[in-house]
């Protein structure tokens, strides 16, 4: 039987030497070898779960936007801007309402006869050297402007009354437009149809005229198209525009022989490009009127905001609106008291200036209740939402348009695009941790593939395609606000379809968006507040643990290696040893047998 000593002699190769190293710590490379693989195991898993609860703490930040039905940043959306437009506060409430607009607040207009010149004298200064006015809006005290030889004048008056903040706009415009029914029709083509606007008759500044023919043209295009008119005192020409708003391209026929208005307007019988939504047209010529007249505009609209303007030419003081301070002639030709029926027309009173725009107040209907209000800026009926009316509805006492007005997390939409992106974004994650597919179609083993809390944290997710909430229209899932599924899962949202809902139901829209985000908040809170990082320290603790182990594995086997080593090195000693007495007992013999 060959022994240890026998296997170690000198003579044996080294190889065997190395098999019989390698069998004495056989037993602890394998252990060694299972404790790296679990390190290396538990690597992966620490790096999947730090990734997952990254992705995951993402994805609860968008949700966080939506799980509050309250938000600092409101936005009040209205179905048709034609009419008005909408602000929110913060503190307003979400809600729907419905609003009809008959008429928007004016601010009252009066002009001047018409006077040759804007230097033309307006008092006669013969008898008194001083005289004054005395400009009033509505309830408000009056205000004094002395009239004497330093502002005697139409531009001068106008400078002072502009100094003397009389709650009025003053201004000198070109003036003595006749419209009658010899020059008051405009033929143009809308959206394919041959319109015809027929301008009032009547005497009017450029304003006032530029004002008239606005009219003309919005009533007759039967639609709520709007445009702007304007006079220009420098080059005396008028600007129609078709305001950017509009749907309709219009082209106005002033080559038709229907139109009659072209030569007061300034515009040659030619063929006039048409103008588009934004676009313009301009007199070809120069027009102006027989002269200019003083216009006072006030600064507050409202039927409570009229004008007076009361002449005290023997500046006594009195302003007795009574002979000389009556008579349509000198300082007293500016004098206006009228009286007003119930839409604000002129019907009597002292009216030596001319009304050019009448001063009413605003009427709405808002959820049914008609209202009526001073000036078009209106806060006082829709909690938390200020209403800017633009434009009545001229079919408002018979087929009245009606505004939807919903009031919303002003940042829902891009809310909604931010967590619709960040929940691709996990469920890819999710797929790629488990058993998802590989770029080439193939499906391969994740690192936490099987794994139960990536399980569950796949349901959670998944089960939002199913949430459904109760508002007042029924049982509404989350389509109601643009959110649907594809086959594969993936989740996409529809823009179009959430602004519709906010204009039906935004309170609906906001039970829907904050019951889902806030069942899911709470779960994924579980996620990343507890169970990740409890599965994050279980992988750091297997880390450290088999890093231990493997550490004295190591300097177990380097003890083994370096015993058999001495081992090794005694034995071939001995044998060196055993080798030398044995050379020198033959020496001897062969010497014994010489002798």
């Amino acid at each position: 039987m060959i022994n240890t000593i026998s296997l170690l002699n000198p003579g044996t190769s080294s190889r065997t030497n190395k098999l019989l190293s390698d069998s004495l710590i056989q037993g602890d490379i394998i252990k060694y070898q299972q404790l790296r693989s679990k390190e290396l195991d538990a690597q992966v898993k620490l790096t999947s779960y730090g990734g997952l609860l990254g992705s995951l703490s993402i994805f609860q930040s968008t949700v966080e936007r939506l799980k509050t039905m309250n938000s600092e940043l409101k936005s009040a959306t209205v179905s048709d801007s034609t009419f008005l437009t909408a602000t929110a506060a913060s503190w307003s409430t979400f809600g729907n309402s419905t609003v009809q607009v008959k008429n928007i607040a004016t601010s009252h207009t009066i002009r001047s006869n018409v006077y040759a010149a804007q230097n033309s004298a307006v008092a006669d200064l013969t008898t008194y050297a001083t005289q004054k006015l005395k400009i009033q809006v509505g309830s408000a005290a009056g205000v004094e402007i002395t009239v004497d030889s330093t502002n005697n004048t139409l531009t001068g008056i106008k400078d002072s009354i502009q100094s003397a903040n009389a709650g009025v706009t003053a201004s000198v415009e070109n003036s003595g437009f006749t419209v009658d029914a010899s020059n008051n029709t405009i033929k143009f083509d809308f959206g394919g149809t041959t319109k015809t606007a027929t301008i009032a008759n009547g005497t009017y500044t450029s304003s006032g005229l530029g004002q008239a023919i606005k009219t003309a043209l919005e009533s007759a295009n039967g639609s709520y198209d709007t445009y702007t008119v304007t006079y220009d005192n420098t080059s005396n020409k008028f600007t129609v525009q078709n305001n950017a708003s509009n749907p309709t391209t219009i082209d106005i026929l002033w080559e038709n022989a229907g139109t009659t208005a072209g030569n007061l307007l300034g515009f040659s019988a030619a063929d006039h490009a048409s103008i588009s939504p934004g676009g313009t047209t301009v007199s070809d010529n120069a027009v102006a009127g027989t002269g200019y007249s003083l216009v006072l505009s006030a600064n507050s609209t409202g039927a409570d905001n009229k004008i007076i303007v009361k002449a005290d030419v023997d500046n006594d003081g009195s302003y007795t609106e009574a002979g000389i301070e009556a008579a349509n002639a000198g300082l007293s030709a500016l004098a206006f008291n009228a009286t007003y029926d119930a839409s604000g027309n002129v019907t009597g009173g002292l009216t030596n200036m001319s009304q050019s725009r009448a001063a009413i107040n605003a009427v709405l209907k808002v959820n049914g209740v008609e209202y009526t209000r001073s000036n078009n800026n209106i806060s006082d009926l829709i909690q938390g939402v200020t209403l800017n009316l633009t434009k009545g509805d001229p079919f408002y006492s018979s087929s009245p348009t009606t505004l939807k007005l919903s009031v919303s997390n002003m940042l829902l939409p891009s809310n909604i695009k931010m967590f619709t992106s960040s929940y691709n974004s996990v469920m890819s994650y999710i797929k790629e941790l488990g058993n998802g597919p590989a770029s080439d179609g193939t499906y391969s083993e994740g690192s936490l593939n099987g794994d139960a809390l990536l399980s569950q944290i796949e349901q959670t997710m998944t089960s939002v395609r199913n949430r459904k909430s109760v508002t007042s229209l029924g049982i509404q899932s989350l389509s109601y606000i643009g959110i649907n599924f594809d086959v594969k899962g993936n989740m996409s949202f529809d823009e179009t379809k959430l602004k519709n809902s906010i204009a039906e139901d935004s309170i609906g829209v906001a039970i829907v968006s904050s019951q889902m985000g806030q069942s899911l908040y709470t779960k994924l809170d579980e996620y990343i507040n507890s169970l990740l990082p409890e599965k994050r320290d279980e992988a750091e603790k297997t880390i450290t643990e088999s890093q231990k182990k493997e550490k004295i594995l190591m300097n177990t086997v380097k003890i083994k290696q370096a015993a058999f080593a001495a081992m090794n090195n005694s034995i071939t000693s001995m044998f060196n040893t055993q080798n030398q007495s044995t050379q020198i007992s033959e020496i001897g013999s062969l010497l014994s047998k010489k002798i």
